[in-house]
């Protein structure tokens, strides 16, 4: 992505501040409606097709963790033999060394369900605090790398890309459609996917 004077992601207004599961009603809508028709797609084309999903301003994983989890523990059952794979990028080296830690406090699992706690976390100790980390098996389906996209995108096509608190909170509406245009016309979204913006985000 060609740099266009995206102040809104200069450093010195850009905060990375997530959690796991952060706003439950989005992510159901995406269990519920979006992955479903993707894993259904993936799977008329036959058994090891994998969703490819790209979240940009993936702050320390969290958004890539949840939605991991979801397709693990809601809706895999229903596709045998597809796999969701995330890909995380972010402007900032420190989250994305967080992402790829995949460590987090007690605050950042509170709106994750009991249940997927205590089946998708080895729970620690840290300094009197209990400590989160995600379980290999869901690590190995996602991949972290800093970037920018005020100057690059990934040279591969998703089905679905998540953009929630990053460019369409910080950015101009010009600078949001510039990206949506790039989107598209760089191949990161395939014909048929989808771009989840979440709830706040409005063009």
């Amino acid at each position: 992505m060609v740099d266009r004077g995206h102040e809104g992601l200069s450093k010195k207004n850009y905060r990375t501040y997530s959690k796991l599961y952060r706003d439950p009603a989005s992510f159901q809508v995406v269990e519920n409606e979006l992955l479903w028709e993707l894993g259904k797609d993936a799977l008329q084309r036959g058994a090891g097709q994998a969703i490819e999903a790209w979240s940009c301003g993936c702050s320390a994983g969290e958004e890539v963790f949840s939605l991991l989890m979801s397709w693990e523990q809601v809706l895999a059952e229903h596709f045998p033999g597809v796999d969701l794979s995330y890909l995380g990028t972010d402007i900032s080296h420190e989250a994305i060394v967080a992402a790829k830690r995949a460590e987090y406090g007690e605050h950042a699992v509170q709106d994750v369900p009991e249940a997927w706690v205590e089946r998708c976390f080895d729970i620690g100790q840290l300094e009197q605090q209990q400590t989160y980390t995600v379980q290999q098996r869901l690590k190995r389906h996602a991949t972290f790398i800093q970037q920018d996209v005020r100057e690059t995108m990934p040279n591969k096509s998703f089905d679905l890309v998540t953009c929630r608190y990053s460019v369409f909170l910080y950015c101009s509406k010009e600078e949001c459609a510039t990206f949506l245009r790039e989107l598209v016309e760089f191949g990161c979204l395939r014909a048929g996917g989808f771009l989840f913006i979440g709830q706040p985000d409005e063009l």
